[in-house]
C-alpha cells in the first residue's frame, strides 16, 4: 500500500519469469525491487491439478484470441484460436496444465550459435539445477540433470490411471524406451513430470515468492496495469514507468533498471506503447518513435491437436461426472491423491525425432501428450479450446457417456510465425494477434506425421485390452474427404488444431547484426539503456533439428570447417562445393570464418539423412521376374512406377541409370550447377553451321537428369502445363483421349497446389495429390516489376495454369518448404515400403528382349557395377527413358528405322520412325539488362552473404529459395495482349540473373570463353537481369542417331533450332516484346539498359535491327532441356508414329513408351509438368488394359 517513488528494480509481470527475478533480484537487501502484477491472488482451486479447464474461462485468464483466419482455427469459434496467458500471480504457471519440460540440449546450443554467448546448453543447465526440487527417488540419483536444493518441486502426480502403464508399455512395444526425458537424453516416453507438490499445483509465485514474502525491500503492486515505459528521450534511457490500479496513476522511478517480463503477448505490447517498435506500425498509431526494433515480430508455438478420440470399453480414464463425486472429492481434500492429483488430465508424454524414430539421441521434434480423458469428458474442455457448440454437440456429444482418451500431437519445431500488433495507442485494449500456424506447409506435414504416429499407439496391444476403438464419426467441415485419409486429417489440423500455449519470440535475443533482434545476449534492449526483457519473448527461435551434435569443438573454427566438410562428404555433396570452390576461386577459410553460417550448413546433415532414408534403396535381392519392369526413373517413370505398384498383386522394378538424388540438389537457386554433376548425361547436339554458333565446337548443350528424378532433379523448377489447344491438336492429329478435357484430371490428380489464390480453383487445381506447387518464398523487387511492366502492356496477371494462359505471372514451381520437389521425392519416397516395388539404382538398359517369331517384348538386359543381368517381364516393359534414351534403347533393340539399323548391323524387329520428330524450345538467353540498384543474384555476392545462408539452411527461406532464379512467366499472344483467351506463340522468362553476373551459366549454356570474355566479362558483377524469349511452337524438327551399337556410345543429336526460318522470325518477335517491357515505367524505376556490346559475329549488322537479332539468335540461343517427340504418338495410318495413342509400341507386343517422347507436337510448356501428365495417363491406360479400370476417374 505504501508504494515509493523510486525503486533499484521495477519487474513488469509477476509470471514464470518475473517471479524468479523479484526473488533472485531482492536477495541483495540494499535494493529495493517493485514487482508489479495486472492480475490478482491465486486462490486454492487454483491448486487442484485436475480443474485446469475451469482456471480457462475464469478472471484469471487474459483471454486472447488469434485474428480470424481463412486457413487455420476452420473449427473454433470465429474461426478463432483461443491463447489463454494468465492474470494473475504466478501468471500462466498458475493456470496452466503444469508439464514440467526443459526441452532438447540441441535447442539451447541453437541460440548460442545464433549469437547470443552464455546461452548453450552447459551454460543454462545450472540454472535450471538451481530452481529445480526433483522429488522423483529414481531421478534424483542423476545429480548431472537433477537437483533437490530449489525451490520448484518437481514430481510425478500420485495417482496414474490404468492408460498411463498402457502409454508406456505401447512405447516399448513400438520400439522407445522409458526415460528421463529432463535427463540426458530424451527420446522416448514417460509418466508426466509435473511441477507440484504433494498432490497440489506449485506455480512460481508459490515457489519463488511465498517464501519471502516477509523480505522488506520486496514490494508488489496486484491489479495494476503497467501503461507505459518512462525513457528519457535524448539519451534513450528507461527510468521509470506508469501505471494504473483500479483507476488510479502512478509514476515510478526505477535507479537502476526497468525489466519487462509480462510475457510474448504484454511484453511486445508494453514495448511498443512506449516507442519501442517496428517504424511504420508506430506511425501509423501516432506514437513517437524512441528506437525501431523488430518488437512483436517472429511469434511462434508449438502447434497439437486434441480431436483424435479413442473410445474404451472398459472404465479406465476420467471423466468429470466420475472424479467429482464424493469419493474421489474427499480423497483429495483429506489426503491430496486420487484422480482430482492428475494434471490437467494429462497423464504420459513422450518426445520422439520423426527423422530418426529410434535413435535414442536423436533430437525430438515430435511430442505425444497423453490424456486419460477426451473433449467429451470434461463439460467445458471445448470451451478453452474455442471448439464452436454446434460441432461439439454433432461429434463429441453422441460419446459423452463413453470413457474416452487422447493423445495430442505436438511438433516442436514449427517453422511458421505470426505477428502481434497494437490495435490502438489505448494500453486498455488488447493486441491484435495474427498467426497463421500452417503458413509453412512442412508444419502440417510433421503435425500430420505425429497424428500418425498417435494412430499407431491405439492400434498396440497396449491399449487393444480395454478395447480402444477410433472415434471414426467424421468431424464437421471434413465430411467431403475419405475419414482416415491424409486430406481428412489435413482438413481436421486445419479446423481444430491449436496454439499449445507456449507463446514466444515476440522480443528476439540476439547479436546487433541480427536485424530483427530486440535485446542483446544479456537480454538488453538494443538501442536503450536500463531497459530489459526477460520471459519468454526473448527465444530467437524453435529449432527445425539438430545441428550441433556433430560439433565436438566450438572454440576452434578451424576444426569446425574441417568438421563440415568432413560430413558434406559423407553424403556426397562434396563435389559440388568442390566445383563452387573451384569456378569462384572460392576459399571456405575466408568465407565461412563466421560460425553461425558453418553452424547453419551442418543443419543439412540430419536433413540429408532423412532425405536419403526416405528414397526407395537400390534392391539387393532381384527378382527373376516381374509383373512390370519401368525403364527410367524420371518425370514420368517415377508416376508410372508409383501408380502401377498401387495394384499389390504386380511386382514393379524400376530401373535407373543414375544414383540417388542428394540433399543439396534440392536447394533451389543453385540449380545452374547441378548440370556439372554426374547427375547429367551431359549430352551435346552434333555441330551445327546454322545455331549454337557461339558454344564450344558449335554444340549445344542437351542437359538430361541421370538421376533418381531425372531432369525434375536438376532443372530449374518451372511447372507448367501448357495451353489447352496443344493437347486438343494431338487429339484432332488421331490420338482420342488426348484432349485437353481428357488429360486435366491427370494433371490435377498429382497436383497439390500451395498457392492459396489458387487452390481455390477447384476446377483447374487440386490439394490433395503428390506434387507440390508454390510460389518461391522469397521476390526479388524485378518480380514485381515483371508482372506490372505487363500490365502496362496491356496483358493481364493470370495463373497460366489455370483457364487462360495470355498473361504475366509470378512463377510457379515444383517446390515444396522452399526445397525441390523432384520427380522421385514426390512419387517414389512415399511408396519405399512397398513390398512389390524394387529399384535398381546405377543400372543401364542396354537391349529389350524381344521373342523374334512371336514379336513379344518378355525382359530386359541391364548392366550394374560391369555385371550384367537379365530380368523378365509377365506383362510389359515400359519404357520412361526419355526423349534421348527411349529412342535409343529402342533402336539398340532392333526397333527403329531399317535402313540406319542395318547400317549399324543390328538385326531389326520392327521398322518404325524411332528417333525423328525430334523437338525443342528454343530460347535466347543473351539479353540482359544492366540496372542501378543492387537486387539480383550476383554469385560471388550471394555466397558471401551471411544472411542468405542462414535464411535458407535456417528456414528454406531468401534468395536461396528461388528456383534457378527464374522469378517471373509471360506468355504472350503478340496480336491479342488483352485477349486472356488467346493463343500464346511468345514464352518470356524473367531471371533475377546474367550471364555475367552467374558466373557458371556461361559454361552452363556452353559459350566459348572468347565469346564470353568479350560481350560479358566487362560487366561481370554488375548488377542485372535476363529476360528470356522462348518459342513455344517451334517448327523445327531435329533426330536422334545411333552412334553405334554400343549402348554406352551417347547418341547422335541432329538438331537445328532455326532449321525452319519462322522460328527465327518469332524469335526476333520476342525479342521485341522483351525490348517493349524493359521499357516499361515498372523496370525503368531501375533505370534498365539493354546490355549493348555486340555479339563478335555480328558486329557488321546494325545493333537492334531485325537482322541483328537474327545473327544474334543462331549464335547465343539454346535448347530449354525440353527434349520430346522422338517415339511420336499417332494413329495406324501416321507413317511417322512410333506409338498408338494407348502409347503401345507398334508392331511389337508388351513394349510401351511413356515419357516425352511420345508427345506429337511439342506442348509450349515447360516439360516436367507434361511429362508427368504422361506418367498419370499412361498407367491408368496400362491398368485399364490389365483390367484395373480407370484408375483415376
Amino acid at each position: 500500500k505504501n508504494i515509493l517513488p523510486e525503486y533499484d528494480f521495477i519487474i513488469v509481470g509477476a509470471g514464470s519469469a518475473g517471479c524468479v527475478l523479484a526473488n533472485r533480484l531482492s536477495e541483495f537487501p540494499h535494493w529495493n525491487v517493485l514487482l508489479i502484477e495486472a492480475g490478482g491472488k491465486e486462490n486454492y482451486v487454483m491448486d487442484i491439478p485436475l480443474l485446469v479447464t475451469p482456471l480457462q474461462v475464469s478472471e484469471a485468464n487474459w483471454k486472447y484470441k488469434l485474428e480470424p483466419s481463412e486457413n487455420v482455427c476452420l473449427g473454433m469459434k470465429g474461426r478463432q484460436c483461443l491463447l489463454p496467458r494468465g492474470k494473475v500471480m504466478g501468471g500462466s504457471s498458475t493456470i496452466n496444465f503444469m508439464i514440467y519440460t526443459r526441452g532438447n540440449r540441441h535447442d539451447y546450443n541453437l541460440w548460442e550459435k545464433l549469437g547470443n554467448p552464455g546461452w548453450g546448453y552447459e551454460d543454462v543447465l545450472p540454472y535450471f539445477l538451481k530452481l529445480e526440487n526433483i522429488t522423483i527417488p529414481d531421478l534424483r540419483r542423476d545429480t548431472k540433470y537433477h537437483s533437490t536444493r530449489g525451490e520448484l518441486p518437481v514430481s510425478y502426480a500420485p495417482y496414474h490411471t490404468p492408460l498411463a502403464d498402457a502409454f508406456l508399455e505401447a512405447g516399448r512395444a513400438m520400439g522407445y524406451r522409458t526415460v528421463d526425458y529432463n535427463g540426458e537424453t530424451q527420446v522416448g516416453f514417460s509418466y508426466l513430470q509435473a511441477s507440484m507438490k504433494n498432490g497440489t499445483r506449485w506455480s512460481a509465485s508459490r515457489a519463488f515468492l511465498h517464501p519471502i514474502k516477509n523480505r522488506k525491500n520486496l514490494h508488489i503492486k496486484k491489479w495494476s496495469l503497467v501503461t507505459n515505459i518512462l525513457i528519457e528521450r535524448d539519451t534513450k534511457t528507461a527510468y521509470g514507468v506508469e501505471f494504473f490500479s483500479g483507476k488510479r496513476k502512478y509514476v515510478v522511478r526505477a535507479r537502476k533498471e526497468v525489466i519487462v517480463s509480462a510475457g510474448a503477448i504484454n511484453s511486445p505490447k508494453l514495448l511498443m506503447l512506449s516507442g519501442i517498435g517496428p517504424v511504420e506500425h508506430l506511425s501509423e498509431l501516432d506514437i513517437p518513435l524512441l528506437q525501431d526494433l523488430k518488437v512483436g515480430y517472429n511469434l511462434m508455438d508449438h502447434i497439437g491437436l486434441m480431436t483424435i478420440t479413442f473410445v474404451l470399453n472398459q472404465s479406465v480414464a476420467l471423466r468429470e461426472r466420475d472424479v467429482m463425486k464424493d469419493k474421489a472429492f474427499m480423497e483429495y481434500m483429506s489426503y491430496h491423491t486420487g484422480p482430482l492429483t492428475v494434471p490437467g488430465c494429462m497423464d504420459g508424454i513422450a518426445f520422439y525425432d520423426s527423422e530418426n524414430p529410434y535413435d535414442t539421441e536423436g533430437d525430438p521434434d515430435i511430442e505425444l501428450l497423453l490424456s486419460a480423458g477426451s473433449i467429451a469428458s470434461e463439460t467445458n474442455a471445448h470451451k478453452i479450446l474455442g471448439v464452436r457448440e454446434d460441432i461439439y454437440e454433432r461429434f463429441y456429444k453422441p460419446i459423452e457417456k463413453f470413457h474416452t482418451w487422447t493423445a495430442l500431437p505436438i511438433i516442436l519445431r514449427p517453422k511458421s510465425r505470426g505477428r502481434v500488433f497494437l490495435k490502438s495507442r489505448n494500453a486498455f485494449e488488447k493486441p491484435r494477434i495474427y498467426f497463421d500456424f500452417f503458413q509453412e506447409s512442412a508444419d502440417m506435414d510433421k503435425l500430420l506425421l505425429g497424428v500418425k504416429k498417435v494412430l499407431e499407439l491405439g492400434r498396440t496391444q497396449a491399449f487393444q485390452k480395454y478395447g480402444t476403438r477410433l472415434h471414426d464419426i467424421p468431424i464437421p467441415g471434413c465430411e467431403h474427404s475419405e475419414f482416415g485419409s491424409d486430406d481428412y486429417w489435413r482438413c481436421v489440423l486445419r479446423h481444430y488444431a491449436f496454439p499449445i500455449w507456449h507463446l514466444s519470440g515476440t522480443c528476439k535475443m540476439g547479436p546487433a547484426s541480427d536485424r530483427d533482434a530486440v535485446v542483446d545476449s544479456r537480454l538488453r534492449v538494443h538501442g536503450i539503456k536500463r531497459l530489459r526483457v526477460i520471459d519468454s519473448s526473448i527465444i530467437p527461435i524453435l529449432p527445425a533439428g539438430p545441428l550441433v551434435r556433430v560439433v565436438t569443438c566450438y572454440n576452434n573454427k578451424v576444426q569446425v570447417r574441417i568438421d563440415v566438410l568432413i560430413l558434406i562428404l559423407k553424403f556426397g555433396i562434396l563435389n559440388i562445393l568442390i566445383r563452387i570452390s573451384v569456378i569462384l576461386d572460392f576459399e571456405i577459410s575466408k568465407n565461412y570464418d563466421n560460425f553461425n553460417i558453418a553452424e547453419a550448413i551442418l543443419k543439412f546433415i540430419p536433413e540429408g539423412t532423412r532425405f536419403f532414408n526416405e528414397e526407395p534403396p537400390d534392391t539387393n535381392k532381384i527378382l527373376p521376374e516381374y509383373d512390370f519392369i519401368v525403364v527410367g526413373a524420371g518425370s514420368a517413370g517415377c508416376v508410372v512406377a508409383n501408380r502401377l505398384s498401387e495394384v499389390s498383386d504386380w511386382d514393379v522394378l524400376l530401373i535407373e541409370a543414375g544414383d540417388k538424388e542428394n540433399y543439396i540438389m534440392d536447394i533451389p537457386n543453385i540449380a545452374n550447377l547441378l548440370p556439372f554433376t554426374e547427375a547429367n548425361w551431359k549430352y551435346k547436339s552434333v555441330p551445327s553451321s546454322y545455331s549454337c554458333l557461339s558454344m564450344v565446337n558449335r554444340q549445344c548443350r542437351w542437359h538430361r537428369g541421370k538421376v533418381m528424378g531425372g531432369t525434375s532433379s536438376i532443372n530449374f523448377m518451372v511447372y507448367t502445363r501448357g495451353n489447352k489447344r496443344s493437347y486438343d491438336q494431338w487429339e484432332e492429329m488421331g490420338n482420342p483421349g488426348w484432349g485437353y478435357k481428357d488429360v486435366l484430371p491427370f494433371f490435377l490428380k498429382h497436383e497439390n497446389m500451395n498457392i492459396p489464390d489458387l487452390a481455390c480453383n477447384k476446377k483447374y487445381h487440386s490439394t490433395g495429390g503428390e506434387l507440390t506447387i508454390s510460389y518461391a518464398p522469397y521476390r526479388t523487387p524485378l518480380a514485381d516489376a515483371f508482372v506490372n511492366g505487363g500490365k502496362e502492356m496491356g496483358y493481364n496477371i493470370i495463373d497460366y495454369n489455370g483457364e487462360k494462359q495470355n498473361g504475366f505471372s509470378y512463377t510457379q514451381s515444383t517446390t515444396k518448404n522452399g526445397t525441390r520437389c523432384s520427380a522421385s521425392r514426390a512419387f517414389l519416397h512415399p511408396i519405399k515400403n512397398r513390398k512389390n516395388f524394387h529399384v535398381k539404382k546405377r543400372s543401364r538398359v542396354t537391349k529389350i528382349l524381344i521373342d523374334p517369331v512371336s514379336k513379344v517384348a518378355y525382359g530386359v538386359e541391364f548392366v550394374q557395377y560391369n555385371k550384367k543381368y537379365r530380368v523378365l517381364a509377365r506383362k510389359e516393359i515400359i519404357l520412361s527413358a526419355g526423349a534421348i534414351n527411349s529412342p535409343q534403347i529402342l533402336m539398340l533393340s532392333g526397333i527403329g528405322p531399317r535402313k540406319h539399323l542395318t547400317d549399324m548391323n543390328i538385326p531389326v524387329f520392327q521398322d518404325l520412325k524411332v528417333g525423328y520428330n525430334l523437338m525443342e524450345h528454343a530460347g535466347i538467353p543473351s539479353l540482359q539488362f544492366i540496372i542501378n540498384q543492387s537486387v539480383t543474384f550476383i554469385t560471388n555476392d550471394l555466397i558471401r552473404n551471411r544472411s542468405a545462408f542462414l535464411d535458407y539452411f535456417y528456414y528454406h527461406q531468401g534468395p536461396f529459395s528461388v528456383p534457378g532464379g527464374a522469378e517471373g512467366i509471360a506468355f504472350l499472344d503478340t496480336g491479342n495482349p488483352s485477349n486472356p483467351d488467346g493463343n500464346p506463340e511468345i514464352e518470356i522468362v524473367l531471371l533475377a540473373s546474367s550471364v555475367s553476373s552467374e558466373i557458371t551459366y556461361h559454361k552452363l549454356l556452353g559459350y566459348t570463353e572468347e565469346f564470353y570474355n568479350a560481350v560479358y566479362k566487362p560487366v561481370e558483377g554488375v548488377p542485372s537481369f535476363t529476360l528470356v524469349a522462348v518459342v513455344l511452337q517451334p517448327k523445327s524438327k531435329g533426330r536422334i542417331m545411333l552412334k553405334s551399337a554400343d549402348p554406352y556410345d551417347n547418341p547422335l543429336i541432329y538438331y537445328d533450332l532455326f532449321s525452319n526460318h519462322e522460328d527465327v522470325e518469332k524469335q526476333v518477335l520476342g525479342i521485341k516484346e522483351i525490348l517493349k517491357l524493359s521499357k516499361t515505367k515498372a523496370f525503368q524505376k531501375f533505370d534498365a539498359k539493354l546490355h549493348d556490346i555486340p555479339v563478335p559475329a555480328c558486329k557488321h549488322l546494325q545493333f537492334g535491327s531485325d537482322d541483328y537479332w537474327r545473327c544474334a539468335a543462331r549464335h547465343t540461343s539454346i535448347g530449354l532441356w525440353h527434349h520430346s517427340g522422338t517415339c511420336k504418338m499417332g494413329p495406324y495410318w501416321d507413317p511417322n508414329a512410333v506409338v498408338d495413342p494407348r502409347l503401345r509400341v507398334y508392331g511389337v507386343k508388351g513394349l510401351r513408351v511413356i515419357d516425352a517422347s511420345i508427345m506429337p507436337t511439342i506442348a509450349d510448356a515447360h516439360s516436367n509438368g507434361p511429362c508427368m501428365m504422361i506418367g498419370e495417363k499412361g498407367a491408368d491406360l496400362v491398368k485399364e488394359d490389365w483390367g484395373h479400370g480407370a484408375a483415376s476417374h
